[in-house]
């Protein structure tokens, strides 16, 4: 029987600037336990296919703005001690890379997009004569 396999960036670590391989083994689902693998484990594994989820916020604000981090206006301690992500966009495709060369990918989720001008642009709009209201 093949293991489900979840592929998680982000919030799963103080540091928002790696990213994280967890697995839920028959066992450990019982008792909902996640358990971290690492490259080797994830090779020499049973399991067969992975589940992305990316967590665009691993990504640094200052490279892609469409984050939370990035919100216009924002205060330096807006958002507590919740470290920033360092990564740019080549560095998530590798990694994400090199697990795909180990597995098939059978679906995949984007999380934590925040397109702030667009979301700005929007509420301008409703208030312009003839397109607003």
């Amino acid at each position: 029987q093949s293991l489900p396999a979840m592929f998680v960036s982000g919030n799963t670590s103080p540091c928002h600037h790696s990213l994280h391989l967890f697995a839920k083994t028959d066992e450990s689902q019982h008792a909902g336990i996640v358990q971290k693998l690492s490259d080797q484990a994830l090779k020499d594994s049973q399991i067969e296919v992975l589940a992305i989820h990316l967590d665009l916020d691993v990504l640094d604000p200052h490279n892609f703005r469409s984050l939370l981090f990035a919100k216009p206006g924002r205060g330096k301690h807006d958002f507590g001690d919740v470290a920033e992500g360092k990564l740019n966009i080549p560095d998530v495709l590798k990694l994400i890379q090199e697990v795909t060369t180990e597995k098939e990918v059978v679906g995949m989720t984007i999380a934590e997009h925040m397109p702030w001008d667009a979301l700005n642009l929007q509420e301008m709009l409703k208030q312009l004569p003839l397109i607003g209201g």
